[in-house]
């Protein structure tokens, strides 16, 4: 009874981190796996210097497209990315935040890019 306990608690979450993995895989957004939170990208980025601490920002879009659920991120200001890849230059590995916010404009999250200009 014990080991099947055991076992269990072992499995359990090996196979919900693999779920996950496969889920981000699958929809392309493979590079939020890679994303360390280093924030590099956060002091880059033009409209989190403009917009304070209320806006999600690339360390913020990254951990909602981690998490699966963009609307933790566009309800912080997410669409408001101008998409001028500051967030990828700086970037250790590379990694692109901008896209993940494409990503969500293109899938009926949009906001157009003109109309985000105008709100500031």
């Amino acid at each position: 009874m014990l080991e099947a306990l055991n076992v269990a608690c072992v499995v359990g979450p090996v196979l919900a981190v693999a779920w996950l993995v496969l889920r981000l895989l699958l929809h392309g957004s493979s590079q939020v796996l890679l994303c360390m939170e280093c924030e590099q990208c956060v002091r880059a980025c033009p409209v989190a210097l403009k917009a304070g601490p209320d806006f999600a920002g690339p360390r913020g879009i990254m951990a909602a497209a981690k998490v699966g659920n963009p609307s933790m991120a566009i309800d912080h200001g997410a669409l408001q990315c101008n998409s001028c890849k500051a967030c990828q230059r700086v970037c250790p590995r590379g990694l692109a935040p901008y896209r993940e916010v494409e990503r969500w404009r293109s899938a009926g999250n949009h906001v157009p890019l003109a109309q985000v200009a105008t709100k500031s």
